[in-house]
Formats: C-alpha cells, structure tokens, sequence
C-alpha cells in the first residue's frame, strides 16, 4: 500500500486528546502543544465509506457518504491497536448533496462529521480534525 507519511503533534492530557483549536501549519506539518502523531494516506479513498455510513446510520445521522476523495489513518502504533481514520467525503443529506469531513476508529466508538467547503482544507486539516476528534481512548 503507497502512503505519505507525514507528522502532526498532539497535546494528551490524562489520557485523552486534547488539541488546541490555534495550530501553525508549515507544509505537511501541523504544530500542537506536545507529542506527535504520524499519519498516512489512504491509497482507495471509498476503503471506509461503508464504515462511515453504519455508524452514521446507527448513531441515527441522516447522512449518507456517497464517495471520498481523500482517506488518512491514524495508527496508535503497537500491534493490534487501534487506527482511527478520516476523509473529505461527497455526502448526501435529505435530498441535498454536501461535502463534509468524517472520522470514525476501529475499537473505541469515536465518530465525527462536520460540512466543510472542501476547496480550503488540506490533508493536514484533515489530520488534525481526526486528531482532535477520533483519536485516543
């Protein structure tokens, strides 16, 4: 699988992510009080859109991912841990079609969407908005 790392750093406190909302961002780096998280890119965009609907669906979101154009996991990085992941996706809502960030993960229950106007958010945004909402236990 081709993937672009990249590092983001990241403030933990007791635990838990806790990301302040001002962040510097110099190219594919963004800058957080405390450690750092690597991330990479999804090569097929659409690997969790079936992922994201089931839990829109079950957390009772009236939202549909039609397709991503852009996918990135989050590993915590021990074997068998947990990877959270995100994507700019095309979505539907009613009968309207939008564009929203989503992030979900494999063993905690985190979830997240948001609109967005995809043309100002790069893949940095998008790690930081998995980071900030998906990550950790």
């Amino acid at each position: 699988m081709k993937s672009v790392i990249v590092l983001i750093s990241a403030a933990f406190l007791a635990g838990i992510m806790s990301v302040q909302a001002a962040r510097a961002q110099t190219g594919d780096h963004v800058s957080f009080k405390g450690g750092s998280l690597r991330f990479s890119v999804v090569e097929n965009s659409n690997d969790r859109r079936d992922s994201f609907n089931h839990d829109a669906q079950s957390l009772r979101v009236h939202t549909e991912i039609l397709s991503c154009d852009l996918l990135i996991d989050i590993s915590v990085g021990i074997k068998d841990g947990n990877n959270s992941y995100g994507g700019f996706c095309k979505a539907r809502q009613g009968a309207a079609e939008i564009e929203v960030e989503i992030c979900n993960d494999d063993l905690v229950g985190h979830f997240h969407i948001n609109n967005i106007d995809r043309r100002k958010l790069t893949k940095v945004d998008l790690a930081a908005f998995v980071a900030e909402n998906c990550y950790g236990g």
